[in-house]
């Protein structure tokens, strides 16, 4: 019978050796090398007595630590709105869970599924954060509990038009935001965003 020992090294009956990889020093060795800075005693360790059926298979550090969620089911809720674009795909508008309520990404979208991207940006920009509000509004709360808000750019240059309108949505102080340039097909903008369920 062979038991773990220290790191992983299995003590036997045998010469204690283990696989190490190469330090890519000139080493001309196969891998396998004695470990002759660190001896163990040939004898077996003894098992830990047990109260149930296989207790002594282990001893308990070798044991995995319960994780702590254990006991705890995670819950998640999801919403939906008729004062946003239905969704175009298998996702939800908004989904809550452990305190946050996260936003799937809106764009100049109306409720008929028609896109307006040939409009103005700041038309565009406000119809997307207005759908956005839209879903926050169906998880009760509003883009002034965002704490988090991705927003993608087809034009980076739009960025500054972009931020006098965004700034009559958001709270104060206003959310983290990351602003990327995007290679959006047919419109200007799309925005996300992660809401503090707790903040009300």
């Amino acid at each position: 019978m062979l038991t773990l020992v220290d790191d992983g090294v299995v003590a036997g009956p045998a010469l204690f050796e283990t696989v190490i990889p190469s330090r890519g020093d000139g080493d001309a060795g196969d891998g396998i090398q004695p470990r002759l800075d660190r001896q163990h005693s040939l004898e077996l360790l003894p098992e830990p007595s047990g109260s149930g059926p296989g207790d002594g298979a282990h001893r308990a550090v070798d044991r995995p630590l319960p994780r702590k969620s254990e006991g705890k089911q995670m819950t998640r809720r999801a919403f939906s709105s008729e004062l946003a674009p239905p969704p175009a795909g298998t996702y939800s508008i908004a989904v809550q869970a452990q305190g946050l309520v996260f936003l799937a990404g809106q764009t100049p979208r109306d409720r008929n599924n028609v896109r307006h991207g040939d409009k103005p940006f700041a038309f565009q920009a406000r119809m997307a954060l207005d759908n956005l509000d839209a879903s926050a509004r169906a998880a009760g709360l509003s883009l002034k509990d965002a704490v988090k808000v991705n927003v993608f750019l087809k034009n980076p240059g739009d960025a500054k038009e972009f931020d006098l309108i965004y700034s009559e949505y958001v709270g104060d102080p206003p959310p983290a935001r990351t602003l990327t340039r995007s290679n959006l097909v047919g419109f200007d903008i799309e925005v996300d965003a992660v809401l503090l369920a707790l903040a009300r």
